[in-house]
């Protein structure tokens, strides 16, 4: 019994270890909390966190804390989000009413939209066509005698021999409600040079004395096979990530001429990214992105570089920017999911392409926030800044989700960062410290139990030895 005894008091020894409630002196870091104007009395707080708390703040934010008066108030941090309108697309039946080319290479459409409450809000030609521009103008009329223009001008186009990129859509600026829409496409036939040449040579007593080389040229129709009304229709509101921008800390841009790569370095403040957006003075392209964050040997990320390090690809994707006559389109966004690192690295793939001027880069991402109950009357803050300190363990997301189906919480303002002069940590902190705070906290307190273990068992062993023949044990 008294072994039982000693080996009970070592694994509460142990828990007390683990579960040791948190201390403003333990934390490095700290902000004031201040309420908004005329708040009073109690009521649900939420502080947004911000840059300065990331970069140094543990990765899950298991050290943040809100003090009240010295003592913890239970909190929850949790990811802002926001409820969205979805917009989903339907087809507006319609069918072709009228059909007439004239002779300055324009045709005219006329179809009618079907149905009791007709609405389209654009449309969608399918052709067979590729590497082709056209432009298209929209009317509407009531009894398809008198009209007026609805979209007096569109482009459609398909630039399939420069890259991946064409335009069969066009949206109203205002929902065809109208019983006939009239489609005009001008420059409805155009001329395509044929790849292939018919070279012709004419000979005379055994010797070339002419050559003609013949280029074929093509005139092509503006072929369609379909073409399909939609009308937008919103539905259930659906709930969204609110997203922010978040100012890269720096950059470089290193160019690999062996590889045919162009290597950008980011550094961040450790936000909550989920995506990284480009710069450039550069147009018409398309290029493939890779989104890759540090690996250290020993398997940990985000460390200081070294000559070892090793990177892991999180995400691929691409940027590309079309300038063209009236077409501007511009896609600089590599989307991944949320991270929080140090650094990234994009490697985008130049191919035999000339480099990118790169100008800037930014992030964005999800925005966090600490929701607690407060007391207006009493200061509170925030802190954080404790790398081996554990989640606490809080039962205030019941409570909390009870109160909030009748009261919304009260934005309070994070102040500046500051020192915080009472810290004292237990032992030294750092990326060092938190690294072998995981690796071994639990096992020394497994090695701390094996160890009472044995020594009880040779204590038991001992004393059954010296025990002599009748007695009790």
């Amino acid at each position: 019994m008294r072994h039982n005894t000693t080996i009970l008091s070592v694994l509460l020894c142990a828990a007390g270890l683990s579960a040791r409630a948190a201390d403003p002196s333990e934390f490095s870091r700290m902000k004031e909390l201040a309420p908004p104007a005329g708040t009073e009395g109690r009521s649900i707080a939420a502080a947004v966190l911000d840059p300065e708390l990331y970069a140094a703040s543990r990765d899950d934010l298991g050290d943040l804390r809100v003090f009240r008066a010295g003592t913890a108030v239970p909190h929850i941090t949790e990811r802002v989000t926001e409820s969205r309108p979805r917009t989903v697309r339907e087809i507006q039946s319609a069918r072709r009413f009228s059909f007439r080319e004239d002779a300055g290479n324009r045709i005219e459409v006329v179809f009618e939209l079907l149905g009791d409450n007709p609405r389209a809000d654009g449309l969608e030609i399918l052709t067979p066509l590729r590497d082709y521009e056209r432009t298209l103008r929209v009317s509407t009329s009531a009894d398809g005698a008198a009209w007026s223009a609805l979209l007096p001008e569109a482009q459609l186009f398909d630039y399939t021999r420069y890259m991946d990129v064409a335009q069969r859509e066009a949206a109203f600026p205002a929902p065809a409600t109208t019983r006939f829409v009239k489609l005009e496409i001008f420059r409805a036939d155009d001329a395509k040079t044929a790849p292939i040449l018919e070279l012709t040579r004419e000979f005379r007593q055994g010797k070339a004395e002419s050559e003609i080389q013949k280029t074929t040229v093509e005139t092509r129709p503006f072929r369609m096979d379909d073409v399909r009304f939609w009308k937008n229709r919103t539905v259930d509101e659906f709930k969204a990530d609110v997203k922010r921008d978040y100012p890269a800390a720096g950059f470089t841009v290193t160019r690999n001429p062996k590889e045919k790569t162009t290597i950008i370095e980011v550094k961040t403040r450790r936000e909550p990214l989920t995506a990284l957006r480009l710069a450039t003075d550069s147009m018409n392209f398309r290029r493939a992105v890779t989104v890759q964050i540090r690996r250290a040997p020993g398997g940990e990320e985000d460390w200081a570089p070294t000559a070892g390090d090793e990177w892991r690809t999180i995400a691929a994707g691409a940027v590309s920017d079309l300038s063209f006559r009236t077409v501007h389109r511009s896609s600089l966004t590599v989307a991944f999911p949320e991270t929080r690192a140090a650094g990234y690295r994009l490697v985008i793939h130049d191919g035999d392409n000339p480099p990118l001027t790169i100008t800037g880069v930014s992030g964005s991402g999800n925005v966090y926030r600490a929701v607690f109950l407060a007391e207006s009357a009493t200061p509170h803050v925030l802190y954080y800044g404790a790398p081996s300190m554990q989640p606490p363990e809080y039962d205030a997301a019941a409570v909390l989700g009870q109160l909030r189906q009748d009261f919304q919480p009260a934005v309070w303002t994070a102040g500046p960062e500051k020192a915080n002069p009472g810290c004292t940590p237990r032992s030294g902190g750092g990326k060092w410290h938190a690294f072998f705070a995981k690796k071994l906290v639990f096992g020394g307190i497994i090695a701390l139990v094996v160890l009472a273990l044995g020594w009880a068992l040779v204590r038991a062993v001992r004393h059954a030895e010296s025990a002599t023949p009748g007695e009790g044990t």
